[in-house]
């Protein structure tokens, strides 16, 4: 076992312990997936979400090694792999046999056990590790044919064909704005604009049209340098930089494209810029620590936003900063109503909250915030709940002529009268869009001196469509990173809301599990899933032991809704982009519309 092993490693003074795969054990290497400041890479994650299986660290501890089980012969294996059993190509290893991977008993995040995962494992081997020659020719042929269709085809059909590309997830992570496998933001927006030079044919025209629609895309881009814009700069050194020439290099002299996407006229060198070198890339670093020290300032202006959990503000260092959050859960979990909770302790702050409700009417919302403080007065005074009143009750006016009820009520409402000053609901169905939102806001800000308000909508999926021609995954694609330039232009928290795939209803919560997931993986700063508190499955548990135990789990949920009885809800912190995951505890009075951290106490 493990154990032996390392043990006999120590005292023979040996490196490590390797570990033979084969036998229907198989491994993946992932290199360099751990950043200096702890972080796991987007494309690990990726990899260590698919596989859901063993995972450890490596003994670098910037790389993972994770382990699995197919159900297939090796003969079978190296049918299908073209006669290996494995491979290697940039960060990424994967063998299913005979090959040692060195193993160090250090898990990252929850121990798993070896889970099945033929059918992943392959997969990732076609997208990242199979040989492409033998289709060379049919992708240089399917490009050529692509180029010459190019003109008669939207920008949005052409973005498809990019992500559906063997290389569409690297286009695609910079589409939505990650630029977490590059060197700085600068690297980010040539790598972009070096396949927009492809798939555009070299047109420079298209290719800024095109980044203006991406998570990339800053203020900067429009910024003049001498006699260009970084954007044109940008553009022209990714044209020289790519094997084919373009007469549309040339076509873009004397036009450039403002923020608004008009054309704006202006002399140019039809022959190129003066100088291969960027000026403005020759300065020292000493030369942008003055802007870079007043974007810091600006980026974590003010104090953090405490949500009024303090375990979730001890995950998020301190509360909500100016980003891209999602809160995701399956149907009745009460997503809705944590993100309400934490808006209105928000407002009991004395922070502005501005909450777009695209489901529920205003009276729903606030009918539900006065049957949660009822059930808090009715705990600090007399332990019980049964003097609280449930959404409905409030709506029907159930507790008219219950004196106590009564007086509950009216307590309630007045203190709702003071910090409710500071919350403002808009209600909509079908037709607030992200434009509309961005109104409200600048409405806000202008109706409140300049300050800006924690945005919160409800939900991500019923926003109105950016385009109707566009499909919902685009809709929903497109809706989050205009959500990204919201939170970053107008430097606030976004909260977004979001259902689940239905698919993903019954296993434990994972990126995977959000409905329409890609640009909500890439573009949110933290994503948080909701499940039943202990509905993770345990490394020894059988298939039939542990769908007995989780069915005894909801059969248990559903009483305590039953009776109005809390049951424990863990949200979970799949990603944090600049903090760590973690997950936080809560005990849920779905009837009252309440969430406590476990173990805490009202007085």
């Amino acid at each position: 076992d493990f154990e032996t092993a390392a043990a006999a490693s120590a005292r023979l003074g040996r490196g490590g312990i390797g570990f033979e795969l084969g036998n229907g054990i198989a491994g993946i290497d992932l290199d360099h997936a751990i950043n200096e400041n702890g972080e796991l890479s987007e494309f690990a994650r990726s990899i260590v979400d698919r596989m859901d299986s063993y995972t450890e660290l490596s003994p670098s501890g910037r790389g993972l090694h994770i382990l699995f089980m197919v159900s297939v012969s090796e003969e079978t294996l190296r049918e299908r792999l073209g006669g290996k059993l494995g491979g290697k190509k940039a960060s990424i290893e994967l063998y299913f046999g005979v090959h040692y991977l060195t193993v160090t008993g250090n898990p990252y995040g929850e121990v798993k056990g070896l889970a099945e995962r033929t059918k992943e494992a392959l997969q990732i081997y076609s997208e990242y590790l199979a040989k492409t020659e033998k289709k060379s020719t049919n992708q240089r042929a399917e490009y050529s044919q692509h180029r010459e269709r190019r003109e008669d085809m939207s920008i949005s059909e052409l973005w498809e064909r990019m992500f559906n590309a063997p290389n569409g997830r690297y286009i695609q992570a910079l589409y939505y704005g990650d630029i977490s496998g590059y060197g700085s933001h600068s690297e980010a927006d040539l790598a972009l604009c070096n396949h927009l030079a492809f798939w555009t044919g070299h047109d420079a025209r298209q290719m800024d049209m095109m980044f203006r629609e991406s998570g990339l895309m800053r203020d900067k881009w429009d910024e003049q340098h001498g006699s260009q814009t970084y954007g044109e700069m940008t553009i022209a050194e990714a044209l020289r930089g790519t094997k084919e020439r373009s007469s549309s290099y040339s076509s873009y002299a004397g036009y450039g494209y403002s923020s608004t996407g008009a054309k704006k006229e202006r002399g140019f060198n039809p022959n190129g810029p003066e100088s291969s070198v960027d000026e403005e890339q020759m300065k020292p670093v000493s030369d942008y620590l003055e802007d870079f020290v007043d974007e810091l300032l600006k980026s974590r202006e003010g104090k953090a936003i405490p949500t009024g959990f303090d375990t979730l503000n001890e995950l998020l260092d301190g509360g909500l900063y100016p980003g891209l959050y999602f809160i995701g859960a399956a149907s009745s979990l009460g997503k809705t109503t944590l993100a309400l909770q934490i808006a209105d302790n928000i407002a009991k702050g004395g922070h502005g909250v501005l909450i777009f409700s695209l489901e529920m009417s205003r009276s729903e919302l606030m009918a539900k915030t006065l049957s949660r403080e009822t059930l808090m007065l009715s705990l600090s005074q007399t332990g019980r709940t049964e003097n609280a009143l449930s959404t409905r009750g409030i709506l029907r006016a159930s507790f008219s002529g219950k004196e106590e009820q009564e007086g509950l009520i009216r307590t309630v409402i007045d203190e709702y009268s003071k910090w409710g000053q500071k919350l403002t609901i808009v209600q909509g169905i079908g037709d607030v869009g992200v434009s509309e939102i961005k109104s409200y806001v600048e409405a806000y800000m202008k109706e409140h001196s300049g300050q800006a308000p924690v945005v919160v909508i409800d939900y991500l999926q019923i926003l109105a469509p950016y385009n109707d021609r566009y499909t919902d995954k685009q809709n929903v694609d497109k809706n989050v990173l205009e959500l990204k330039r919201l939170s970053r232009d107008y430097q606030i928290p976004v909260i977004g809301i979001s259902s689940f795939n239905r698919e993903n209803y019954n296993a434990p919560v994972s990126m995977a599990s959000f409905k329409e997931s890609g640009a909500i993986e890439y573009s949110s700063d933290v994503l948080i899933g909701m499940q039943i508190d202990g509905i993770e499955r345990a490394p020894s548990e059988k298939d039939a032991e542990y769908k007995e135990r989780v069915q005894r789990t909801r059969d248990n949920v559903a009483v305590c809704k039953k009776e109005g009885r809390a049951f424990c809800v863990e949200a979970k912190i799949l990603k944090h982009r600049n903090g760590v995951p973690g997950s936080v505890h809560l005990e849920f009075y779905s009837r009252y519309n309440l969430f406590m951290e476990r173990g805490s106490t009202i007085v």
